[in-house]
This record gives structure tokens, sequence and C-alpha cells, in this order.
């Protein structure tokens, strides 16, 4: 008899248990922010370059918020060499759009620059978390080619090229440019 009501006690303790459903409340619950891509590559021409990151929150309210992005101090780029608009999230939204534009007379002629942001705060959320996983950008200058005939040349290790015309290594390849496009 012992058993059985045992055996009934423990029955009815796993049927008298009830799963909680998680429910994530999206107007008043933790906020989320997160950057829509964790590292990108900006060629900047002479006139610039403009590039729109996603910047994604959790939860959404009835009135505008503003994320405050910082710039990392592992940062190799100067303030002059890029431009960051600000960042607001409309009402409703459960995100919005920076713009960061690459200055290309501030880059070097050669080599990369990277602009690493993290998002600091949103306002409007009490209980906010930030993802932490930074937006890395790296900047160079996206120099155009000029139009005309460019001869290339090209030697091996072997010092005969890769020109196949002649058996020490050819006339070289030519390319005709007539709008400086390839």
């Amino acid at each position: 008899m012992k058993k059985y009501i045992l055996i009934i006690a423990v029955l009815f303790a796993f049927v008298s248990c009830e799963e909680e459903n998680i429910v994530f409340d999206s107007e008043n619950g933790q906020t989320l922010a997160k950057f829509s891509a964790s590292s990108i590559l900006v060629p900047t021409p002479t006139e610039g370059a403009s590039i729109n990151v996603d910047v994604f929150v959790s939860t959404k309210t009835d009135s505008e918020r503003t994320i405050s992005v910082e710039v990392d101090p592992s940062s190799t780029a100067t303030s002059d060499q890029y431009t960051i608009s600000g960042l607001t999230i409309p009402a409703g939204a459960f995100g919005s759009t920076v713009t960061i534009t690459g200055n290309f007379d501030a880059l070097p002629e050669e080599g990369r620059v990277n602009l690493v942001l993290n998002l600091v705060d949103v306002s409007g959320s009490n209980d906010i978390v930030i993802e932490n996983s930074p937006l890395n950008l790296e900047f160079y200058r996206e120099c155009p080619i000029a139009a005309g005939e460019w001869t290339i040349n090209m030697t091996d290790s072997y010092g005969d090229g890769w020109q196949t015309d002649t058996a020490t290594g050819g006339s070289g390849l030519t390319i005709t440019l007539n709008d400086g496009t390839v």
C-alpha cells in the first residue's frame, strides 16, 4: 500500500507542475541594441563614400529614441577621415540607420585606417543590454585608373615572364582603357 501511495504522490507531483512560458515584452521589456554588421570594408573614391548601417533594438516605444555611438580607442582613423550621422529611432520602430562617410582627402595614400564604433546608450530605455560586437570599418583610398594604353610586363621567379609570345618572356600584355574603367 505504501508503494501505491508513493507512486500516486510522484505522479501527482509531475502532473501538478506547469511549464512556464517565457514571453518577451517588446514594449516594456529589456532593450537589446546591436549593429546589423560587424565588419565593413569602405573603398573611398575622390568624391567620398557613404555607407548606411542598420542598428536594431528589441523594444519599441511611443516616442523617438536616440542611440549614442562612441569611437573605440583602438581606432586608427582620425576624426577628419570620417563623419558619423546622428542615430534616432522613430517612435514605434525597432531600428534605424546610421550613415558613415569617408573623406578621401584625409585618408592616407597607401594602406587602410580602422574605425571601430560601439553602441553606448539608448535614450528612454532603463533596462538596456548593448550587444558586445562593435562595428569595425576599414577605409582606404579607391584611386581611379586614368584612360590610356597600359602595358603590363610580368616576370616570374625564373626571369622569363608570363608572356609566352617569345622564348624570353614576350612583349607584355597591353590593355587600352578608353574611359578609365576596366
